[in-house]
């Protein structure tokens, strides 16, 4: 589970397999024949954090409903302030994550993850295919310290 505060989480599960399964025959079966129609998100979501979380990582979720942002992953990749965005169908814009960039200077490494190939665009948002977050390193610290710049982060994105 991944949460910014007490009223706002997502929930995921630690094996995707079991997400398509729940989801029904219908999405399985989309997912395998490559029919982008369905809403995929959620699987491609689920996915992507588990990948982040057996890399070792903490990841988190961040919800503004009164600056209608929403940031789908965020996490200290090796001590630095990360934010991921994850596109999964055809609509590729990240419009919180430029919000978020545009107005906040807290953030260190800004990625989007979607059906596309690796690239850095021109406001320094790394681009990575939807396995890359496989093959980012392994998390080298497995305990943290209190992560006091999620309330940074938290207090810099609801000004």
């Amino acid at each position: 589970m991944i949460k910014s505060d007490g009223n706002v989480f997502k929930i995921y599960l630690k094996d995707t397999g079991l997400l398509v399964h729940m989801l029904g025959p219908a999405v399985a079966s989309g997912i395998i024949d490559g029919d982008f129609t369905i809403n995929n998100g959620a699987v491609i979501e689920n996915a992507i954090l588990e990948a982040l979380i057996r890399k070792g990582y903490t990841v988190h979720y961040y919800s503004s409903v009164s600056r209608r942002m929403e940031l789908d992953c965020v996490f200290n990749y090796n001590g630095r302030l990360a934010v991921v965005e994850i596109k999964s169908g055809r609509k590729k814009s990240a419009k919180s994550l430029n919000k978020a960039l545009s107005e906040d200077k807290v953030i260190d490494v800004a990625m989007k993850v979607s059906d596309s190939n690796l690239s850095i665009d021109e406001n320094g948002v790394y681009h990575y295919p939807l396995f890359g977050p496989s093959f980012f390193e392994d998390c080298r610290v497995l305990e943290f310290p209190p992560m006091d710049y999620l309330e940074e982060l938290k207090a810099a994105l609801d000004r």
